[in-house]
């Protein structure tokens, strides 16, 4: 058995041609770029590295200069996608709110 290779284009999310229409109609509902410019402004205007749940809640403390709302999960894979084109570099170790240790992001200099 063979399996097919996900669908990657520049710019978009990635599904597998074989997950089901659910997660292509998410897909296509996701927005790479602002959730992407969204991790930028937070991690630019923090005081010291984050996390990745204190990005979200960063995120969600400020609709006023956001208009789009992103999940926690859209958001960490945005932040992932900004580590793999070097905007984003790992910057330590943090706490999570249940105490556990977590890595923390900053932009890349």
């Amino acid at each position: 058995m063979t399996t097919v290779p996900p669908m990657v284009y520049p710019g978009s999310p990635n599904v597998r041609s074989t997950d089901p229409i659910e997660s292509h109609e998410a897909a296509d509902l996701s927005d790479t770029a602002a959730s992407q410019l969204e991790v930028m402004r937070i991690l630019e205007h923090a005081d010291r590295p984050l996390s990745d749940g204190e990005i979200y809640r960063e995120h969600l403390a400020a609709p006023v200069l956001n208009p789009w709302s992103f999940s926690d999960s859209r958001l960490r894979t945005a932040r992932h996608e900004l580590v793999e084109d070097g905007r984003v570099v790992e910057a330590g170790v943090g706490r999570t709110s249940k105490g556990r240790r977590c890595k923390t992001w900053a932009v890349a200099s």
